[in-house]
């Protein structure tokens, strides 16, 4: 869960060095896998209901007991005259009547008439009440008329009698997300996905799209009162950390004059950035640049690139660009500037962009070892592997001195499926920067993921013997008790270790989250993802953060309607090494 990440760092932490993580997924019992994942997102999913989809006979066979031994309310005569009352029929029993009624109403449902097969279902369910495959028939015209409040009271009434009728759930979900009540949809859809054990790719897409979609219209709505401010501390650090001093950073102010007061607001910006006061550091910047007195244009791009960044690891995006651009149009050479403007094109996930900036970079200077540190993160994190082990391998020839190249580098070869390869890349960083306690970190993190759970341990317990302040070592560790040594109670007091060295970590809060799913206690997990959301900066991450929450909220629903299917599922994830 690498820190060195040029882009979010968030994201390094989850995607760059999550080889050893418990994946931060949707689906907590029984997920598909990766690939399949994508198999299912790439169909189309047919949303239009033919007429198989009505039905014929109740779904419970208690349906056609009660069904005979009901004493059916007195049909109105308004209800009653869809069906001919002739003298065999006056002799019929209710439950003839309304069977009558229903395959009659379902031929008409196949020729489209769903005005005129309302009638007769209606007439069915004044005959017959205590089936639900009546009111489910009937919803399904409705839908197709795009009533939806009658679809979901149909669904409803059909529900009340068989809550495990999967059609009505089925199409009171379809209803609640036409009339935009995604959260109700999302544990309906839930609801069907356990109720079907996950063999339905169809319904697990609709479920996936459904989450994300919930958690970018939360998102989106909590950001418009969501106060800018910087992540943990451990994050800023990572971020000015994976330049290379000689192109970013307090060595390069020191050069500047002191002319001005804009001048000098910069070098205190930067003195406060030496003593990682970040917030001090972030508003000195702001005076420097609200002053606007720099000694030269040079000076002037540097404050805006800084101002920038500093917006970026708020989550403040569009004024992060405008700084950048602004810096860019003083000082068109910056490596630092471009490096960082591709960055935000990968933010807004413009990938396009994002390595078209790189292309213009390197027009500019083919031997900055920076470009090729940051092109290839990005290159790890969209799967191009190869091409970016290619990427720090050259940063490397261009300057070798840089820790966190050797680190990227490594993880890519594991990636890679060249496990030798990488543990010796490993092995000469620990003895090139045996004082640098993120090396430890991220190899115990490989060899958690290899099965070599001793050997993990004391790396992480020396990067934290190192460097207490992290909360990277305490996750790992919480990993690692859960998963080799099936110590629940032990991971959990390391993630909350980790929430309390950096309060303001969001992994922290997720990796507890998924620990507290893992036993179950699946309200404990909510107040976990709430944590997250609370101290998440960007809406990515909040996107992220919201439909995990959501994910779990809706298993919950499903556990409390549904407990003896939800024990089910739990314990067959539970014998396949899942839950």
């Amino acid at each position: 869960m690498s820190e060195t990440f040029s882009l979010n760092p968030r994201n390094a932490a989850l995607a760059v060095f999550s080889v050893a993580a418990v994946a931060v997924g949707v689906w907590m019992l029984a997920a598909p896998t990766a690939k399949k994942q994508q198999k299912i997102r790439e169909k189309k999913i047919k949303k239009s209901v033919s007429s198989e989809q009505i039905d014929d006979v109740a779904p419970a066979k208690e349906a056609a007991k009660e069904a005979a031994a009901a004493q059916p309310s007195e049909p109105t005569a308004a209800a009653a005259a869809p069906v001919a009352q002739t003298e065999e029929t006056k002799e019929s029993d209710p439950a003839t009547l309304a069977k009558e009624a229903k395959t009659i109403g379902n031929r008409l449902f196949g020729e489209k008439k769903y005005k005129e097969a309302i009638e007769y279902y209606t007439t069915a369910i004044s005959l017959l009440p205590t089936d639900p495959v009546f009111f489910a028939n009937r919803a399904a015209c409705y839908s197709n008329l795009n009533d939806h409040v009658s679809t979901i009271a149909d669904c409803n009434s059909a529900l009340e009698l068989d809550n495990r009728y999967i059609k009505a759930i089925y199409r009171r979900a379809q209803a609640y997300d036409a009339t935009g009540e995604k959260e109700k949809a999302l544990n309906d859809y839930t609801a069907i996905c356990m109720l079907e054990e996950f063999k339905k790719e169809s319904s697990i897409a609709t479920t996936d799209r459904l989450l994300k979609d919930v958690g970018t219209l939360k998102a989106s709505k909590a950001m418009e009162t969501k106060v800018a401010r910087l992540p943990s501390e451990t994050f800023v650090k990572a971020y000015m950390d994976s330049f290379r001093p000689k192109n970013f950073g307090a060595s390069i102010v020191a050069q500047f004059p002191k002319e001005s007061t804009s001048d000098v607001l910069l070098h205190k910006a930067y003195d406060a950035v030496l003593a990682r006061d970040w917030a001090t550091a972030m508003k000195t910047i702001e005076e420097s640049v609200e002053t606007n007195a720099f000694s030269s244009d040079k000076v002037h791009a540097f404050a805006l690139n800084t101002l920038g960044t500093f917006c970026f690891l708020k989550g403040d995006i569009p004024l992060a660009m405008q700084h950048l651009d602004k810096s860019l149009s003083l000082d068109s050479t910056s490596m630092n500037t471009l490096i960082k403007r591709a960055s935000i094109f990968m933010e807004r996930q413009d990938l396009e962009s994002a390595l078209r900036e790189y292309e213009n970079a390197e027009k500019v200077s083919s031997t900055d070892p920076d470009l090729y540190y940051h092109r290839g993160q990005v290159r790890f994190l969209t799967g191009d592997v190869h091409a970016a082990i290619g990427d720090y391998k050259r940063s490397l020839e261009l300057d070798n001195d840089f820790v966190y190249a050797h680190i990227q580098l490594a993880v890519a070869q594991y990636k890679n499926q060249d496990q030798g390869q990488a543990e010796k890349t490993f092995l000469k960083a620990l003895k090139k920067f045996a004082d640098i306690p993120e090396v430890f970190n991220y190899y115990g993190e490989v060899l958690l993921d290899m099965g070599r759970f001793e050997e993990a341990e004391k790396n992480f317990d020396k990067a934290i013997e190192m460097d207490g302040t992290s909360p990277l070592p305490y996750i790992n560790k919480s990993i690692l008790y859960l998963q080799a040594k099936q110590d629940p109670e032990s991971a959990e007091k390391f993630c909350k270790q980790a929430a309390q060295v950096d309060p303001t970590c969001d992994i922290a809060y997720i990796q507890l989250a998924q620990l507290l799913i893992h036993q179950n206690r699946l309200q404990d997990a909510l107040d976990a993802y709430d944590s997250a959301i609370h101290v998440t900066r960007t809406e990515p991450e909040l996107v992220n953060a919201i439909s995990c929450r959501e994910a779990c909220a809706a298993q919950l629903y499903v556990s409390n309607m549904y407990p003896d299917v939800y024990a089910k599922l739990r314990g067959a994830a539970a014998a396949a090494g899942g839950v």
